[in-house]
């Protein structure tokens, strides 16, 4: 299933850099943390750099999906907690802008949790997105270069 995605994908793609960076910036907007913006930040990613939109579409919706939006929001808030609360020593709550305590009030009264940090949840949300970007174009590269050079030779009969 994994495989066929990725011929795919490398079918759609000629050039492996454009296809690599297409699929690592995707893999970044799936831990961006603008909720409901993902599309449009792709569209403008494809817009100001020559990408391959389809690719950053498909691998952010196979990464960041109804199944998995909160394991991966909350990866990137924890660790946004844990940077700046953790190794900052910055209190996140206090950092908070006016409009999110109201956001925290209603939380509070539905579900009982208390104080999300607003920063937390930008910082480490772009952290793990750049990171997993930085990780997934090296390791990627020389697999799409593999696949596009099988998909470009000549079949023999």
């Amino acid at each position: 299933m994994i495989r066929n995605f990725l011929e795919n994908m490398a079918l759609k793609e000629r050039s492996v850099t454009i296809l690599t960076a297409s699929f690592a910036l995707g893999a970044y907007v799936a831990f961006c943390p603008f909720i409901c913006c993902h599309t449009l930040i792709i569209i403008l990613l494809a817009w100001l750099f020559p990408l391959n939109w389809f690719v950053m579409l498909a691998v952010s919706n196979v990464i960041n999906n109804p199944w998995t939006m909160i394991p991966v929001y909350s990866s990137g808030y924890f660790t946004g907690e844990w940077l700046l609360g953790g190794l900052c020593g910055i209190d996140t709550q206090s950092c908070n802008p006016l409009w999110v305590q109201s956001l925290n009030d209603t939380l509070y009264h539905y579900t009982g949790l208390h104080g999300v940090a607003f920063w937390s949840f930008m910082v480490g949300g772009n952290l793990l997105g750049l990171l997993l970007a930085a990780m997934l174009y090296p390791t990627m590269k020389p697999i799409f270069t593999r696949l596009l050079q099988k998909v470009n030779s000549p079949k023999s009969v």
